[in-house]
């Protein structure tokens, strides 16, 4: 549902500078799209490494930094640019990170 109908109309309508080829509308499609895979990738990632390969993730500390790290940068988006409730989510998903993180280390 879109609540201004003008709003989208004028994305339709224009172009980013970078190019001439796609407009706002599009390019805010894509970006949307793409940030949502990145997440489902990561979790669907750690999900499965946690379930078939957890001595991976205990002996490579890279693989429980990156888990942190990236639940921290997606965090940080959430609460500048994103409205509750995926920061809600993102918050959970940040806080297993940790704990599971913390855990591990001792």
């Amino acid at each position: 549902m879109i609540r201004d109908r003008k709003v989208a109309e004028a994305m339709k309508a224009t172009s980013p500078l970078l190019t001439d080829r796609t407009t706002m509308w599009d390019t805010w499609i894509g970006f949307n799209g793409s940030h949502s895979l990145g997440a489902i990738f990561i979790a669907i990632f750690y999900i499965l490494l946690a379930t078939t390969h957890m001595e991976v993730i205990r002996e490579t500390r890279s693989f429980i930094l990156l888990a942190v790290l990236i639940g921290v940068s997606y965090l940080v988006l959430a609460i500048k640019y994103w409205f509750r409730i995926p920061l809600i989510s993102i918050l959970i998903a940040t806080i297993c990170f940790v704990i599971s993180a913390i855990l591990i280390y001792i």
